[in-house]
């Protein structure tokens, strides 16, 4: 037995170790994808501004990668989360493309605000509706 209590106390510290490595790996991810999540949904206002200003010229409007409003929100990403951008190995263009699929995402859940009726749902059948009855002729 002290043989095994040995071995046991010369593993520890490095078992020890070994976790505290994997738990401060996964916190850092999820810190990492958290910032990246918010300065993604933030460049939105970015993007907004940037559609403004072009509308506003008069000019014609584009969302697609490389667009001067996608750009700019790409921008504000790399901004405030280029940390992020680095640890995960992401580029422009994909935060491009995600910045894009965010603004789609957007647009859904306006169109489903806009279009939810706000009269109550009929769960059975109608009551029936009484005919008229006509006038006597006179």
């Amino acid at each position: 037995m002290p043989l095994l209590n040995a071995i046991i106390d010369a593993l520890l510290p490095i078992v020890v170790a070994i976790a505290a490595v994997a738990i401060s790996k996964m916190v850092k991810n999820q810190q990492m994808a958290s910032l990246l999540a918010n300065a993604v949904q933030n460049s939105l206002g970015a993007v907004q501004q940037e559609v403004s200003k072009t509308v506003g010229a008069g000019g014609r409007l584009s969302m697609n990668v490389g667009s001067a409003a996608i750009v700019a929100g790409a921008d504000y990403v790399s901004q405030h989360a280029g940390e992020a951008m680095k640890f995960f190995k992401l580029n422009d263009d994909v935060i491009q493309q995600k910045i894009i699929a965010k603004l789609g995402l957007a647009a859904i859940a306006t169109n489903l605000a806009e279009t939810a009726s706000s009269a109550p749902v009929v769960a059975g059948p109608l009551a029936p509706v009484p005919l008229a009855e006509k006038a006597p002729a006179g």
